[in-house]
């Protein structure tokens, strides 16, 4: 995480994102059921949302290098 400060942010984007999640949607929702099932499936579809735009983006994304997932038989001269 000291390397890359990209990595440092998305940590603390992930926090602020849980706390925003902990402490104002769920009291929210949490006397009902089906509020508890329309903001999962909110987050849910927010998240989906984020993942295709993020795979149109940049298509690498997710996907494991031909070098690394297809090993060759033959080791290298």
């Amino acid at each position: 995480m000291q390397l890359h400060r990209g990595f440092r942010i998305m940590v603390a984007a992930a926090g602020l994102n849980n706390g925003l999640v902990a402490g104002v949607i769920a009291p929210l929702v949490m006397h009902s059921a089906l509020g508890l099932a329309a903001a999962s499936i909110g987050l849910m579809s927010i998240g989906l949302i984020a993942w295709r735009v993020v795979r149109v983006r940049w298509p690498e994304t997710g996907t494991v290098p031909a070098a690394v997932s297809e090993p060759s038989a033959d080791p290298p001269p």
